[in-house]
């Protein structure tokens, strides 16, 4: 749905804030709470909870942000259409592919599972697919 269908969240200071809220039992007596916005938005790491219906049980908690971005499913249609020229150079789409600078650990080098490092040399072959 667009955001149009949505009610803004007026209490930030850039509307829209939170798009996404997950909420995850994490270990014994441990709840997480994984919020998504837009990285223009000024969204506080701030989670504000508390006992429904007793405004002073209210309590706030923050956190950290991290900034990423994945695309799941890569075809070569999308850059390069049977109608039409390409939208992106081969070189293009491999920078945007590849997600060495964010998706490995940097302490222990430790790759995560987006993880990947394209060469021009895979997209063009993919785009022969």
């Amino acid at each position: 749905l667009p955001m149009s269908h949505f009610a803004p969240n007026t209490r930030c200071v850039e509307p829209p804030c939170s798009e996404q809220v997950h909420l995850q039992l994490g270990g014994p007596g441990e709840m997480v709470v994984v919020f998504a916005s837009a990285p223009s938005t000024n969204t506080v790491a701030r989670v504000i909870f508390g006992e429904a219906g007793v405004p002073s049980s209210k309590l706030a908690v923050f956190g950290t942000t991290a900034t990423y971005s994945q695309l799941v499913y890569w075809y070569a249609k999308h850059w390069n259409p049977d109608m039409g020229l390409p939208t992106l150079t081969p070189e293009q789409v491999a920078a945007i592919r590849t997600t060495t600078s964010w998706a490995a650990d940097s302490k222990s080098g430790l790759h995560g599972g987006a993880w990947a490092n394209v060469s021009v040399d895979q997209v063009l072959e993919e785009g022969d697919q």
